[in-house]
């Protein structure tokens, strides 16, 4: 090993069956780096992202999550609460990109408004439709959120005014 030095405290020495083969193995153990400082990653799919911790969120019971934000982030939040999946959000500036924070919604028995969240479309497979081919979301009980020419809009506006367009997202 260049640049490590291993002592008998930091092996982990392990042995196991896997089928008539018996395995034997050591590995060295290194500290923990979790917390120190932040990690520079690319996103590929940020509307992924971003359904993924609202989903998470909900089923941890959680009042508010926050987010890296953009404009089309910023634009679905508002299309969830005016359709009444979140209580609201806010947009924050930071020396970065800024933050949104949606303020999650629940019911009396504090279960999520929001039962099911989903990609449709993503980067590397862009699903549209046109005006009149919409589809329902669980036979209308939920919505698909569509980028259109016009902006971002729900189904059931796409299907009214006959525009088509690339399916982001569907909620119910």
């Amino acid at each position: 090993m260049v640049g490590l030095e291993a002592t008998t405290e930091s092996l982990t020495c392990v042995e196991f069956v896997s089928g008539i083969w018996l395995q034997r193995g050591c590995f060295l153990e290194l500290p923990n780096q979790v917390g120190e400082g932040y990690i520079s990653m690319s996103m590929t799919d940020p509307v992924a992202d971003m359904l993924t911790r609202i989903r998470n969120a909900g089923m941890a019971k959680l009042g508010k999550v926050e987010m890296p934000s953009s404009n089309l982030k910023a634009n679905i939040a508002k299309v969830l609460k005016d359709e009444g999946y979140i209580k609201g959000y806010k947009v924050t500036k930071d020396e970065k990109q800024g933050i949104l924070k949606l303020n999650l919604k629940y019911d009396d028995n504090m279960m999520p408004v929001i039962e099911g969240i989903s990609r449709v479309s993503s980067p590397g497979s862009r699903i549209y439709v046109k005006g009149d081919n919409v589809p329902k979301v669980v036979g209308g009980y939920g919505v698909s959120i569509l980028s259109t020419s016009k902006g971002l809009m729900v189904d059931r506006e796409a299907r009214k005014a006959n525009i088509g367009g690339e399916i982001l997202c569907r909620v119910w």
